[in-house]
């Protein structure tokens, strides 16, 4: 966030802070819960969205199973005598770290990694096999490349000609891609004009019950 999307965004806070100051603790609260839990669910839709954006993109992270996006959760904070949208990833994907922050994998009981080749992957880029064991006669090979390296392969032949199954590599750099950290903070802002909402909404409902007690 630069420093006048900053200052903007704490201008926006202190008029809110003195909007709120008139209003009693019952209609603020649930108001601003309920504006917290739609920012909430808003920004992790716009996430799970854009991980079904386009492959061309390799900026971003993309779905292939879904496991992280739907590992992807928010809710209200209300500890402390305070209110707060949170968005947290549960323990079924631990790998997400490696796409927030990025992580350079090698092999730790190999030589090598085995990559899987498009010829074994769905259209989503999963392999359809978990280890290269799973697949009788494959053979070790190093193919020589247009660049005139070598590359260590796991492959067999098919109809005469040999296929690459797998891709050996000694490491496999995971740039950052998933950005969620750099992501809620630029959203932050949205959640300003959902909680008035949502407080505005609560007003609304505690001024329209005290006019039918009074009738």
């Amino acid at each position: 966030m630069s420093e006048a999307n900053f200052n903007e965004f704490a201008k926006q806070i202190n008029e809110v802070n003195a909007f709120l100051a008139h209003l009693p603790g019952d209609v603020v609260q649930p108001g601003a819960k309920h504006g917290f839990q739609r920012f909430g669910r808003k920004f992790v839709g716009t996430i799970q969205n854009e991980m079904r954006g386009s492959r061309d993109n390799t900026d971003i992270l993309h779905r292939r199973a879904g496991n992280l996006a739907r590992s992807l959760h928010s809710d209200v904070d209300e500890s402390e005598g305070k209110i707060s949208s949170i968005v947290w990833i549960d323990k079924s994907t631990p790998y997400w770290r490696s796409h927030e922050f990025g992580a350079t994998i090698t092999p730790k009981r190999a030589k090598f990694l085995a990559i899987p080749s498009e010829l074994i992957q769905t259209a989503a880029g999963v392999s359809r096999y978990q280890s290269p064991r799973e697949i009788p006669d494959l053979h070790y090979a190093q193919l020589q490349g247009k660049n005139g390296k070598t590359y260590p392969v796991l492959g067999k032949p098919i109809d005469g000609e040999f296929k690459v199954f797998f891709w050996l590599v000694t490491q496999v750099k995971i740039p950052a891609r998933m950005h969620l950290r750099d992501k809620w903070q630029t959203a932050a802002p949205l959640a300003i004009p959902m909680v008035v909402e949502g407080i505005r909404k609560e007003l609304d409902k505690k001024i329209k019950s005290g006019i039918k007690r009074i009738m």
